[in-house]
């Protein structure tokens, strides 16, 4: 009887979907899956090791930016922090921008940190944040 009750309900038909062949199983789009050849996983390693972010390279080969760090994984790249640590001469420098006009927002933009990161650095410093 529970066998009966568990397989009770209509299984969604398989059906061609589009003219690329695909099958849809009604329950919304086919994912697509990009698989890189090795040379490609190799210029995407070089990119990296060069300073291309994770988001960037994902964008760039069509793939999901959790498949690009695991390709760069598997490779034994060394990874970057997520969200790089300023150094001196970047904190000072971010600080007299602010102080000159700048944004929180837009000088975390330039220095590729989170704005929350760069208001406790330039708070640090000593610099008063605008109300």
């Amino acid at each position: 009887m529970v066998l009966t009750a568990r397989f009770s309900h209509p299984v969604p038909q398989k059906t061609d979907s589009s003219e690329h062949g695909e099958i849809d199983d009604q329950s919304g789009p086919v994912q697509r899956q990009t698989r890189l050849s090795d040379e490609k996983v190799a210029a995407l390693m070089q990119e990296y090791l060069a300073g291309s972010q994770i988001v960037d390279l994902a964008r760039s080969y069509g793939i999901n930016r959790k498949t690009t760090t695991a390709l760069l994984r598997k490779n034994n790249v060394a990874m970057r922090p997520r969200y790089p640590v300023m150094d001196s001469d970047q904190i000072e420098e971010a600080a007299r921008r602010y102080d000159s006009g700048s944004s929180f927002s837009s000088l975390a933009k330039t220095y590729r940190v989170h704005p929350a990161t760069l208001k406790k650095y330039l708070v640090e410093a000593g610099v008063v944040p605008r109300t």
